[in-house]
């Protein structure tokens, strides 16, 4: 198969791929979300934590997939899924849920990229867009590296 009729099939599949497979979560667990944002909204964080046990083993499976959906998607805000998390399990529960979905997302991104690597990012960026990265991975390559490193790091220091 040409490497540009490849290129058309998957931008057409991956992405509806990744829209149905929101689209069938989204809907097997609208109820319990739809049941869970009236319950923060209200305030009723008591009952909201009692229906979380309820749910067991399975509310911490929606929540971690969530997170998971979160980390893939900019779509989710992931701040509600943790706070959720928190509230129905814990402070350490709810780390652990925020965490392992998390990584979750992220193995499922790695997974995407190693598998696709260079090909998934030429399909859905736009080739000036491609001309700039190489372009600054240049710039980096050529340029003092501990500087950069710095610059990134003080981005996250408190101020």
């Amino acid at each position: 198969m040409e490497k540009s009729k490849k290129e058309k099939i998957l931008k057409i599949v991956v992405p509806t791929a990744i829209f149905l497979s929101i689209l069938v979560l989204c809907l097997i667990i609208s109820k319990e979300l739809i049941y869970v944002v009236k319950h923060i909204i209200n305030g009723k964080t008591d009952e909201l934590k009692v229906y979380m046990d309820n749910l067991g083993y399975e509310g911490v499976f929606i929540l971690i997939l969530l997170q998971a959906l979160q980390t893939l998607t900019t779509v989710l805000p992931g701040e509600p899924i943790q706070i959720i998390a928190g509230i129905a399990y814990g402070r350490w529960g709810g780390i652990g849920i925020g965490v392992s979905g998390i990584l979750l997302g992220g193995l499922v991104l790695f997974v995407l990229v190693k598998r696709f690597d260079k090909e998934i990012i030429r399909i859905f960026t736009p080739k000036r867009k491609q001309q700039q990265e190489e372009q600054l991975e240049q710039k980096m390559k050529s340029s003092n590296r501990s500087l950069i490193f710095v610059i990134l790091v003080l981005y996250w220091l408190p101020a």
